[in-house]
């Protein structure tokens, strides 16, 4: 299974405790990043959400981030993952 990151999950070695095979800069064709998130989750407070980046689809848009490989067996944690977190950018 390839993950997409960008922003923080390009360097803070979260893919290390799921078993990651491989990483490599990558590509993401037809996305951009953009501040369109409100978001209290580690930032901001209720009332006053802090904008976050997510992807946005965009015809000529391109996004720069990393690849990363992982078994099959793990799809499930590096999913649960993702949703637990709130992490935006996973395209497994």
């Amino acid at each position: 299974m390839w993950v997409f990151g960008y922003g923080s999950l390009m360097w803070d070695n979260w893919e290390n405790g799921y078993a990651r095979s491989r990483k490599c800069i990558a590509l993401l064709r037809g996305y951009r990043r953009t501040f369109n998130k409100a978001s209290t989750h580690n930032r901001g407070t209720k009332k006053a959400s802090c904008p976050t980046l997510t992807l946005e689809k965009e015809a000529a848009g391109t996004c720069k981030g990393m690849g990363f490989a992982f078994p099959d067996e793990r799809r499930g944690d590096v999913l649960a993952f993702s949703w637990k977190t709130g992490t935006s950018g996973f395209s497994p």
